[in-house]
């Protein structure tokens, strides 16, 4: 089981590095080894790679983990700032040979 979260969590790191990775769920928080068991192995995996360290955590939110993240994506959906379009680009003129 360690080796296939340490897996998944190596694989985050490669493809977006995040700076934290929160891991979740009842067995991730009764279990301190389980927890080094993953850091250690995602360590391993990483020596050779020029990734910055991630850190790897459990949660503490525990049964609300998912109602708290739906809740601050949709805040984050909500009062996110309008991206508008720029037209006010350079128009390079074209040069004729």
């Amino acid at each position: 089981y360690a080796y296939l979260v340490a897996l998944l969590c190596t694989n985050i790191i490669k493809t977006i590095n995040p700076t934290l990775i929160i891991l979740n769920g009842p067995v991730i928080e009764n279990s301190k080894f389980l927890l080094n068991m993953i850091r250690q192995i995602v360590k391993q995996n990483m020596l050779n790679i020029p990734f910055e360290p991630s850190t790897i955590v459990a949660g503490e939110l525990q049964e609300y983990a998912g109602i708290k993240g739906a809740i601050a994506l949709a805040l984050q959906t909500i009062f996110e700032p309008p991206v508008t379009k720029s037209h006010n680009y350079i128009k390079i003129p074209e040069r004729s040979i």
